[in-house]
């Protein structure tokens, strides 16, 4: 198998991101069962939180997304193990210390961007609080109209100006949260690689590389969702016809499980299989330029 060398000090953007789906190219057979078996088991976890939803449990639909982020490091670990070996290492699941270490990675960075969050709707909620001072905005009325219908009249309300400052800000927030992914970009392949948990001390690793892992982390990210949106798509026409159109959007009726599944399995090959490929790549060039830990 011949794999290309790592990035430089510099890392690549459009050779980092080709080589994260020349990964899938080069093991899909490797990935496909781990695909079929994320699609059950993520699927499954996608129709029971939607239930929770629909039902308005928010407490247990938080517990399950949790959850859902947790199950899907035991699938990225194993898809680490081969990227990082460039092929040799056999594409297994397992629940070792790779899965309990990229668990901790994962629940060390979501609660950092869960602080994120709240500090970022606390700013906007009190900018738009000031916004519709003078509106004649009643919250109570709006929350019993249709979404849509309440998007419409929150949306008239805040006018040109409120929606501007509203995009700004929440683009704002939405580029901090991608900067930091990207500074961060290195932990999930470095706690696989070294076998111990790596989260904030790979920062310095990625220095002077920000924008360009930003740009890495943007592509591979829509590239992902717009290759699984295409596969999906014939799929839903399909469930439409069978089962009558909107059918997939009552919760945990069958039509909604059809389509959770083949969303989690093209996602574990085009988003979450690019990836790993993409950070492993990017871990061998990067870190052979930091200091040893």
């Amino acid at each position: 198998m011949t794999v290309p060398p790592p990035p430089a000090a510099r890392a690549p953007v459009l050779e980092s991101v080709l080589e994260g789906f020349t990964f899938v190219a080069r093991d899909w057979r490797a990935i496909l069962p781990i695909a079929v078996v994320a699609a059950v088991v993520i699927g499954a976890i996608t129709v029971w939180l939607q239930v929770l939803q629909a039902q308005g449990n928010l407490a247990m639909s938080v517990l399950v997304s949790v959850g859902s982020a947790l199950v899907q490091a035991v699938f990225l670990a194993a898809l680490l193990r081969r990227a990082l070996s460039q092929g040799q290492a056999p594409l297994a699941l397992a629940a070792g210390r790779d899965e309990a270490n990229l668990a901790g990675v994962t629940l060390s960075i979501g609660f950092l961007f869960v602080i994120i969050f709240i500090f970022a709707i606390l700013v906007i909620a009190m900018s738009l609080g000031a916004l519709l001072a003078g509106s004649n905005l009643n919250a109570d009325a709006l929350s019993s109209l249709p979404p849509e219908e309440a998007a419409r009249q929150f949306i008239a309300a805040l006018g040109t100006d409120g929606t501007l400052v509203l995009l700004v800000m929440g683009g704002a927030f939405f580029a901090l949260a991608l900067w930091i992914s990207a500074r961060l970009l290195l932990s999930y392949p470095a706690t696989v690689a070294e076998g111990r948990m790596f989260v904030f001390s790979t920062w310095g690793w990625t220095k002077d590389n920000g924008l360009r892992l930003m740009a890495c982390l943007l592509l591979v990210s829509c590239g992902g969702l717009l290759l699984s949106l295409i596969a999906v798509a014939p799929f839903s026409v399909i469930v439409d016809m069978a089962f009558g159109k909107g059918a997939s959007k009552v919760a945990g009726a069958p039509a909604q499980w059809v389509i959770a599944l083949l969303t989690a399995f093209f996602s574990t090959m085009f988003s979450l299989a690019p990836y790993a490929g993409l950070t492993a790549y990017l871990y061998r060039g990067l870190r052979g330029n930091a200091p040893a830990q």
